[in-house]
């Protein structure tokens, strides 16, 4: 084996090795783990994390509204009652 070769193989060798090192470390082994109720502010909901990273959230939306519905109609001698309105997934 000439001294070319041994050079090509050392350099291919290196450079299969340096792959393998990068490859180790963007494998992520954890598992983040959410929590099933809902978080929410003024305008979106979301599920946060329950695992170290509470950073994470998943399912993140904006809030959508349906039309409301009539808790109690008004009449002559009382108030009309707010409107209830449900949150539409």
């Amino acid at each position: 084996m000439n001294k070319y070769n041994k050079i090509f193989l050392l350099l291919i060798f290196g450079c299969f090795i340096i792959s393998l090192g990068f490859c180790s470390e963007n494998v992520n082994l954890h598992q983040h783990s959410f929590n099933e109720k809902w978080t929410s502010d003024s305008q979106c909901h979301w599920h946060s994390a329950t695992c170290e990273h509470l950073s994470e959230i998943i399912d993140k939306s904006k809030h959508t509204w349906d039309q409301g519905t009539e808790t109690k109609p008004a009449t002559e001698t009382e108030n009309w009652e707010d409107v209830m309105f449900t949150l539409a997934k």
